[in-house]
């Protein structure tokens, strides 16, 4: 099985993922070397025990790449909380965590969230609330910025004034890339100020512990530009893209990322980062991609 290359049904050569019928004859092609399986066939393969053995395989034969790409996801999933990794991958949370999942050491939890064995979303929800567990008043003195009132400054970090507070590190969160018009929230952090989150942000709700959030809003004088990532869709064909970029030309829009793909049913897909004013320019940038033909869908999109 280790060493399959592709299929021949009825002599005729067939993708892996071909569907058989009764009395198929089926030839399975192999090589004499052992490559191991594909992930791809973790999504091809149809009973419980052919999955588990893929599983087994990655597992035995990819440990040390599978350690690296489980603590990459980890540590991505981690940091996404307003955690460092350090913080939840050791101590306490950390050896409940290993005991709730038979796991000896952590090591072995990243190997199992980097084969695909555990879930890295269900892992870091457990170390979260472990940590919260046995830290009950985790706003702990160090952690938290000293907030002192003060008489708000006419200039506030990247066009958002915290209430009541001066001198404060702000950053916007890249996770939602809030913009002028949007309803935000900021979220007091361990050491890195406040981050602003858009109101809507899928991460707020794992943010929200009252003593943290803190009542933010727009600065009139706010920068000159902010960037939103923004998505179309439309029916393939000859032009688009450039019919794309000129629409983006005649609004003067500056573009810091594109990414284009085609599906199999011929539908593309193209992602655009683009610095705009604020939520009005990203309303009128929006209708005027929509207005291009073909384009079925135009979209303000959170980044990935």
């Amino acid at each position: 099985g280790h060493r399959c290359t592709g299929a021949k049904v009825n002599g005729q050569l067939v993708s892996l993922d071909y569907k058989l019928q009764n009395g198929d004859i089926v030839e399975v092609i192999t090589s004499k070397v052992a490559n191991g399986p594909s992930r791809d066939w973790l999504k091809l393969v149809r009973t419980p025990q052919a999955k588990a053995k893929i599983r087994q395989w990655f597992k035995k034969e990819r440990r040390e790449e599978s350690i690296a790409r489980g603590k990459e996801t980890l540590e991505k999933e981690i940091r996404k909380l307003e955690f460092e990794p350090h913080e939840l991958l050791s101590g306490a949370p950390l050896q409940a965590v290993l005991e709730r999942f038979g796991f000896n050491a952590l090591d072995d939890l990243f190997a199992a969230v980097g084969y695909g064995g555990i879930n890295s979303h269900q892992v870091v929800t457990r170390l979260q609330e472990e940590y919260r567990r046995v830290n009950p008043s985790y706003e702990r003195k160090n952690d938290l910025p000293e907030i002192k009132p003060r008489l708000p400054k006419k200039h506030s970090s990247h066009g958002v004034r915290v209430k009541g507070v001066d001198d404060l590190l702000v950053r916007l969160s890249h996770c939602c890339n809030p913009v002028p018009g949007d309803q935000i929230v900021g979220y007091i952090t361990r050491g890195r100020g406040v981050s602003i989150h858009r109101l809507n942000c899928p991460n707020v709700a794992f943010l929200s512990d009252p003593e943290r959030l803190i009542e933010v809003s727009w600065d009139e004088t706010r920068p000159a530009s902010f960037e939103a990532d923004v998505e179309l869709e439309a029916m393939d064909r000859p032009g688009l893209l450039g019919d794309v970029m000129s629409v983006l030309g005649d609004t003067r829009t500056r573009i810091n990322a594109v990414n284009a793909r085609t599906t199999k049913n011929k539908v593309a897909i193209i992602n655009l980062r683009l610095e705009i004013k604020d939520l009005d320019d990203l309303k009128a940038i929006i209708n005027r991609l929509g207005g291009i033909r073909d384009v079925f869908s135009v979209e303000r999109v959170t980044p990935v």
